[in-house]
C-alpha cells in the first residue's frame, strides 16, 4: 500500500486556507480539498503490513506532546512565476525535530528529501502557472496553532484526486 506520515492541521487552518482558495477560482489549478490538507512529514511509498506496524512503533517513540506551529504566508514550488505546487508556509522547530526523528528511522522507505514545513493547497493542472496573485492572497495567513495528531495514511490515487485512509492515528497528549 502507498503510504505517508502526516501532521494533521486544525479546522482553524483549513477554514482560513479555504476562504482564500475559494476566491482564487483558477481553472489552471487543481485545488486540494480542505478535508485532506495536511503537512507531510515523510512519504513512505509502497509498504506492507509489517512495515506499517514498524512505522506505528516509530511514531509512538518519536511523537509525544502537541507541537507549536506558526502558519505564515504562501509560496510555490519551484517559484510563484512557474508554479507546479502552491502552498501555505509554516514554521515549527518541534515539527522539524519530529520529521527528522521519523526520517532517520524510516530511511529505507520512500523518499528522503529534506523536510519542508508546508501545506499544499493547489497543484498546476497541466503545466507550470503564474501563481503570484494567489501567493499574495495566501500571504494574509499569519497565526499560531499546534499539531495535536500525527497519522500514517494510505493514499490511493484516482482520476479525481487522492483518497486517504488512516492506517494509524497518534494523538499528541
Amino acid at each position: 500500500m502507498r503510504c505517508f506520515i502526516a501532521a494533521e492541521i486544525s479546522d482553524k487552518v483549513r477554514t482560513a486556507i479555504s476562504s482564500i482558495m475559494r476566491s482564487a477560482d483558477d481553472s489552471t489549478l487543481k485545488m486540494v480539498d480542505s478535508g485532506i490538507m495536511h503537512i507531510t512529514l515523510k512519504f513512505l511509498g509502497e509498504i506492507g503490513g509489517d512495515d506499517a506496524d514498524m512505522c506505528k512503533r516509530i511514531l509512538d517513540e518519536c511523537a509525544g506532546h502537541p507541537i507549536p506551529l506558526r502558519f505564515s504566508g504562501g509560496g510555490a514550488f519551484p517559484s510563484p512565476y512557474a508554479a507546479r505546487v502552491i502552498y501555505v508556509g509554516a514554521t515549527s522547530p518541534g515539527l522539524v525535530q519530529l520529521a527528522e526523528c521519523i526520517r532517520k528511522r524510516t530511511a529505507q522507505y520512500g523518499d528522503n528529501k529534506p523536510f519542508v514545513c508546508h501545506v499544499t493547497v493547489a497543484r498546476a493542472r497541466h503545466r507550470p502557472v503564474n501563481a503570484t496573485k494567489l501567493v499574495e492572497k495566501l500571504n494574509a495567513i499569519n497565526f499560531d496553532d499546534e499539531v495535536r495528531t500525527i497519522s500514517i495514511k494510505k493514499s490511493t490515487l484516482t482520476p479525481t484526486g487522492p483518497v486517504y485512509e488512516d492506517i494509524y492515528v497518534k494523538k499528541l497528549a
